[in-house]
């Protein structure tokens, strides 16, 4: 199998792809998602082990261009997707979705 001609297909889709593709239950989900993560992020960067998952964070380094929960300075991208994720899961409160995984962090820090 060609997986890059796989991973070509996925991102023209995806590249193409609009809000109104999308059909309004998984839109309506979409934002749930998003809300339930955003809290649980408000939630796990009030909790002690946070600061440690700062201090892992600033080995991603990065010229400031993104925001890290709980911290007013803009941050690399790449710690403020780690940061963001890992603080989101701190608590264990996030989505687990039927499969009991939680792909709503990532994929949340990472937007």
């Amino acid at each position: 199998m060609d997986t890059s001609a796989l991973t070509s297909g996925f991102a023209a889709y995806f590249a193409a792809l609009t809000l109104g593709d999308i059909p309004a239950d998984v839109q309506g989900l979409g934002r749930l998602l998003l809300l339930d993560t955003v809290g649980c992020m408000t939630a796990g960067a009030q909790a002690a082990p946070a600061q440690q998952i700062r201090t892992v964070g600033r080995l991603f380094g990065g010229a400031g261009q993104a925001s890290e929960v709980g911290n007013h300075e803009l941050q690399g991208v790449a710690r403020a997707a780690y940061v963001n994720a890992r603080v989101a899961n701190l608590l264990d409160f996030d989505e687990t979705y039927p499969v009991g995984v939680h792909f709503g962090v990532g994929a949340v820090a990472a937007a």
